[in-house]
């Protein structure tokens, strides 16, 4: 006698799927260091030791917040067609001139640091301590 396969109507329903990630509305900001402009206008090499002190304490208050909260610090994104000439040819020399934005992060008043973003990553670019790369006009 041959043995038949049996159906069940109805599987019975064991695991549930699991969302591991955070969603994009709630990702905080992670910083990546290796990419920074070591020569040129917005050069890193130009920091000093205590406006570095305060780019990493606001890049620490940072990384606490959700994109939302960033915006409402005064850090944004700036599309490429608004930059300054010498930023733009800045852009050109180390051969990012694909890129359509960066973003800016206020540390004070004037002072800047500019980012390229992907996902919740920000990769360190350049450090504007005077607000040149994308003057505004009250400047």
């Amino acid at each position: 006698m041959r043995k038949q396969a049996g159906v069940e109507a109805s599987p019975a329903v064991r695991k549930q799927a699991k969302f591991l990630g955070t969603p994009a509305l709630e990702s905080r900001a992670a910083w990546r260091l290796s990419g920074a402009d070591q020569s040129g206008p917005f050069s890193w090499a130009n920091i000093t030791d205590a406006q570095r002190r305060g780019v990493w304490a606001r890049m620490s208050e940072f990384e606490k917040m959700t994109p939302s909260q960033l915006l409402s610090t005064g850090s944004h994104r700036v599309s490429q067609s608004r930059m300054a000439k010498e930023a733009k040819e800045r852009l050109r020399r180390i051969e990012l001139d694909d890129l359509e934005e960066l973003w800016s992060f206020r540390v004070t008043g004037r002072q800047r640091f500019w980012c390229m973003k992907r996902e919740n990553v920000y990769s360190l670019l350049w450090w504007d301590p005077d607000h040149r790369v994308c003057p505004s006009l009250r400047d």
